[in-house]
């Protein structure tokens, strides 16, 4: 018998206390009757009880407020970014001294003319920067102007507009015809 939402959260809710007091072994008993009631994902099971119905206070403006979550705000994972600020700030030079090429043109255009752009004094680039630059992908440097790009406006402003006049002259030709 397939159970109801509403009796899914009742049940998630119940479980999820014990769930949370239980030692390690006792998870796993708990966890695996928790799937076969629901029928969730495993994995999906987990991350729900660990975090469901937890109190989590909230600083307003007044006064503090509690407030009862029913999912877990995850937190910021992941492998720490390759392309620092010092690569995206050489980029952008590089890319308002080229006129604002798109990524897949700035890319080859740096790999070429790296070698020559070091030597340069205004563009006082460090050896680790110059080697990220060398291998930065068209993705990746789009990705890194995007903020750039929307600061300067360069796309979807304008937009093909028939005149006027010429819609006109098409109504008048249509009545002699017709």
């Amino acid at each position: 018998m397939e159970l109801s939402m509403k009796n899914r959260k009742a049940l998630t809710e119940v479980v999820a206390r014990r769930y949370r007091k239980a030692s390690r072994s006792g998870k796993g008993q708990i966890l695996d009757e928790f799937v076969a009631s629901t029928g969730y994902n495993r994995s999906y099971a987990a991350m729900l009880l660990r975090g469901y119905a937890r109190n989590r206070v909230v600083a307003g403006a007044g006064s503090a407020v509690a407030i009862r979550t029913t999912k877990v705000a995850r937190k910021g994972g992941g492998r720490p970014a390759y392309y620092d600020e010092q690569v995206r700030r050489a980029l952008e030079k590089l890319w308002k001294r080229f006129g604002y090429l798109c990524g897949k043109r700035l890319v080859v255009v740096i790999r070429t003319s790296l070698p020559q752009l070091t030597a340069h004094p205004e563009l006082r680039i460090s050896a680790v920067v110059q080697l990220k630059l060398a291998h930065i992908s068209a993705a990746t440097a789009d990705r890194l102007l995007s903020a750039a790009r929307k600061r300067l406006f360069l796309k979807g402003i304008q937009h093909t507009k028939p005149a006027a006049a010429l819609a006109a002259d098409t109504h008048t030709h249509l009545r002699r015809v017709a």
